[in-house]
């Protein structure tokens, strides 16, 4: 395969991306297309490529991305709000239709935790998105943060939010916090601080403490009926803690058929993204997408 760096823009950033393009791409056969979206703070050289490799070894045109404020994309740093991720899937999507290797009409997406629920929505609210797979994700933030939290912590928040929003208002001064802090998550934190060694700008980011007031209100459960019949495949962990099983089943009984749920038996969030597990779930991904879309 071969890769090549690219750039697109979404409501005025300039977003950076890496296309995989598999052996054969550009010629007289157009191929399946398919949009890979990352987790919460996540940049396209960690954990992507495993997954986009495998995409463009079996055939298919795979594009990762920096969201807007985060890795080599333009943007406020550290601005992570759902809607603005949402749009910028949507013109991933449309700048990868684009591409004369890519059959527009044979556009997927991928997403795995905070992407493995971005993905379902953009799936259901996009009707260019003709499959979809998920993994690792939720159905509706704020039952998912209920489920984690004690009532008395999320209360918490809400004095702080509440001054985040008059100090953004009254002053454009947004309060910026420790990305590991606010996810509140030790498993996470524990897998960035070993991921850091490897690409140290993973480690000590701020991010935007309107994140919360934001996440609180996504539900991709609530829009998950307008996907219609086009195809959702969603992999889930069973122990995982950070975006906990039960509650992407909730996306999934939304959903309408076609359908396909496959769960992974005493595994771990972070335990998806290396050895077997990985594998396995790029594997499931690829025969999925050769079904539902082909690749050429």
């Amino acid at each position: 395969m071969a890769t090549e760096r690219v750039h697109f823009y979404s409501e005025g950033a300039r977003l950076a991306g890496i296309l995989y393009l598999p052996e054969g791409a550009g010629g007289d056969e157009n191929r399946a297309g398919i949009v890979l979206c990352h987790g919460f703070t996540g940049v396209k050289e960690f954990i992507l490529p495993q997954y986009a490799e495998a995409f463009a070894r079996a055939g298919f045109v795979a594009l990762t991305f920096d969201y807007r404020g985060f890795g080599e994309s333009d943007g406020q740093r550290g601005r992570l709000l759902w809607q603005e991720q949402a749009a910028d899937i949507i013109n991933a999507v449309t700048f990868l239709s684009t591409r004369s290797e890519v059959n527009p009409a044979q556009m997927g997406l991928w997403g795995t935790s905070y992407g493995g629920a971005l993905a379902p929505y953009v799936l259901a609210v996009d009707d260019r998105v003709k499959a979809c797979v998920g993994q690792l994700g939720f159905g509706d933030a704020a039952s998912a943060m209920t489920d984690r939290m004690p009532p008395e912590v999320i209360d918490s928040f809400r004095p702080m939010l509440e001054e985040d929003r008059r100090q953004r208002v009254l002053h454009n001064n947004p309060t910026y916090g420790d990305a590991m802090d606010l996810a509140g998550d030790p498993e996470m934190t524990a897998f960035m601080k070993e991921s850091a060694k490897k690409l140290p700008h993973l480690e000590g980011r701020q991010i935007m403490l309107q994140f919360l007031e934001a996440h609180l209100q996504f539900s991709p459960m609530s829009v998950i009926h307008k996907k219609g019949d086009r195809p959702l495949l969603l992999i889930a962990a069973e122990l995982d803690v950070v975006c906990p099983m039960e509650n992407y089943k909730l996306l999934y009984d939304q959903a309408p058929e076609p359908k396909q749920w496959i769960l992974f038996e005493n595994t771990r969030h972070f335990e998806f993204y290396e050895g077997e597990p990985a594998d396995r779930s790029a594997a499931e991904a690829v025969k999925f997408f050769e079904k539902q879309l082909g690749n050429g």
